[in-house]
């Protein structure tokens, strides 16, 4: 990796600390040495040291236009696609609409290297969601005991109360435990569908 990847790849590190599945997106492009890939599509933003640090350069990713490049005009190998695409469903799958895969076939059609690339990001998101869901429900009261949060670590617990929230949408049922009605299982779409909305909103408030 260059310098400016290297560059590139410590910023978007630290743009996605704290989300979980953009972690594990970020870092199986990093690992897998895919990053050059979607750096032309990296947005400049405003990074901080809390607290009261001064601004200086950072990046971050806009994952609808990552997903509008993969399915649009991104030219890439079978290999490459594939990798690509297990970062975007990391990332994007409630918020973006991100190409669905099928594990077998990205599996059989990645090389060794990209192969444990990938098994890493997805050990990682699953750590962070264990960690998350085995951490007791904090009150308010606790929540900002000590100090007020800063605003990027209020943006990044809303993200991942959000990705809760569409995981536990996303959740399997009992059978005859589903939805009950064809309007129903539409609403619970469209609260997916709002999700990744909001989780859109506040990738952009944290890239400012």
């Amino acid at each position: 990796m260059n310098t400016d990847l290297d560059t590139l790849a410590a910023q978007l590190t630290e743009w996605a600390h704290g989300a979980y599945d953009q972690e594990a997106a970020v870092k199986l492009l990093i690992d897998s040495g895919l990053l050059y890939k979607v750096a032309h599509l990296a947005e400049p933003r405003e990074a901080y040291d809390y607290p009261g640090g001064e601004a200086r350069p950072g990046a971050w990713l806009d994952w609808r236009l990552v997903n509008q490049w993969f399915s649009e005009d991104g030219v890439m190998s079978g290999g490459e696609r594939r990798v690509i695409g297990v970062a975007l469903s990391l990332a994007a799958a409630d918020a973006y609409h991100a190409p669905e895969l099928s594990l077998g076939d990205v599996m059989t059609g990645v090389d060794s290297a990209n192969a444990r690339a990938i098994l890493a990001a997805l050990a990682h998101a699953h750590s962070r969601m264990t960690l998350t869901e085995a951490a007791p429900p904090a009150r308010d009261d606790q929540w900002f005991e000590g100090s007020l949060p800063t605003f990027h670590e209020m943006v990044t617990e809303a993200r991942r109360l959000l990705s809760e929230a569409a995981g536990t949408l996303r959740s399997d049922w009992p059978e005859g435990a589903g939805p009950a009605t064809a309007e129903q299982g539409r609403r619970r779409v469209e609260a997916l569908d709002a999700i990744g909305a909001a989780k859109h909103a506040l990738d952009r408030a944290k890239s400012r």
